[in-house]
């Protein structure tokens, strides 16, 4: 792994700084996701300032990724209002709801202004880009349902999530996925909506059992840290209300689940439709640290195919990029 040398230039009349530092490629298990490299925001007056790592110019990490701030402009609730469209540069207090295709929300602080909200909602266009931003659910004393929804459609076709930080959410993703890349995001510090409730990072349903999925979730830091909520809680939920194909879990970690917590769950049911609650996923790679348990089923499980299921390793430490086998061989099963 290279470094590059620290340069840091003006601010410009955008309010964006640029500053060059080590972080380098963070699409390989050498820096996970963390605190330090994914978006978070200071109070600095006005709209506050958000820090994130990133290319110049967004879209995908590369070797010459860059620590990046700008001074945000204060903003209540926002709508996309054209096809392919940016919204950029706000401090949301409130949520974001799209309605159009091609849209990218980039470089915003989100937070929630109440319970039961939708921080980024109605994602079921086609094309729809969310990279480095702070989504903060908990910052008004109560959790958001979701981070990231699609409610009450399903997800549009060719998602991409990457390079977030959502925290103090129910739900930071979910639920009725399509296809889609989730990558180099961390979240962490989940919170329950209700007593009552049950927190899962991401949760993956699919309610139409003839619609193809094609999901890869791919380097990403779920930080299970806090109490066991509910009777379900996990990392990853894939819970099929139909035939769910071709999901890829690859290079992820786990940290940090307890109780009744849980890295990654699968719960089917025949009796939910589909080809019997079948799933393919493979898993790859994964960092696992502090699980209680990695693999839960729930649902009435009558039939399961796995493919691809290798690499996956125990962490000794939260920062760990390899260790022993999980489960002796490197299988989730």
């Amino acid at each position: 792994m290279s470094t590059v040398p620290v340069v840091v230039t003006a601010r410009n009349a955008a309010g964006l700084t640029t500053t060059r530092n080590s972080v380098i490629n963070v699409t390989d298990s050498t820096s996970w996701p963390s605190l330090a490299n994914r978006p978070q925001w200071t109070n600095t007056g006005g709209g506050g300032t958000l820090t994130w790592t990133g290319p110049l110019a967004g879209s995908p990490s590369t070797a010459n990724d860059v620590q990046q701030s700008r001074v945000l402009t204060p903003s209540g609730s926002v709508s996309s209002s054209a096809d392919g469209q940016i919204i950029e540069g706000l401090n949301i207090n409130g949520s974001v709801n799209i309605t159009h295709k091609n849209v990218t929300v980039r470089r915003c602080y989100i937070h929630s202004s109440g319970e039961f909200n939708f921080m980024i909602n109605g994602v079921a266009r086609d094309n729809i880009v969310i990279e480095d931003n702070f989504l903060a659910g908990d910052v008004n004393g109560v959790a958001s349902y979701y981070g990231i929804s699609n409610a009450p459609n399903l997800f549009g076709a060719n998602l991409t999530i990457r390079r977030n930080a959502i925290r103090g959410c129910d739900n930071c993703v979910g639920s009725d996925f399509r296809d889609g890349l989730i990558i180099d995001n961390l979240f962490y510090a989940s919170k329950a909506f209700t007593t009552a409730g049950h927190v899962d990072l991401i949760e993956v349903y699919t309610q139409q059992a003839a619609l193809p999925l094609a999901l890869t979730i791919r380097h990403n830091t779920f930080d299970c840290t806090g109490p066991a909520r509910g009777s379900w809680a996990a990392g990853l939920n894939v819970g099929a209300l139909g035939r769910i194909d071709n999901i890829v879990v690859d290079n992820n970690r786990w940290i940090n689940a307890s109780g009744k917590q849980f890295g990654l769950t699968y719960s089917f049911s025949s009796a939910q439709g589909g080809s019997n609650g079948q799933v393919r996923i493979t898993t790859t790679n994964n960092g696992i640290r502090n699980t209680n348990a990695f693999w839960g089923l729930s649902g009435g499980l009558t039939r399961i195919t796995v493919a691809g299921d290798s690499g996956n390793f125990i962490m000794a430490s939260d920062t760990a990029t390899s260790g022993a086998p999980w489960d002796g061989n490197g299988k989730i099963h």
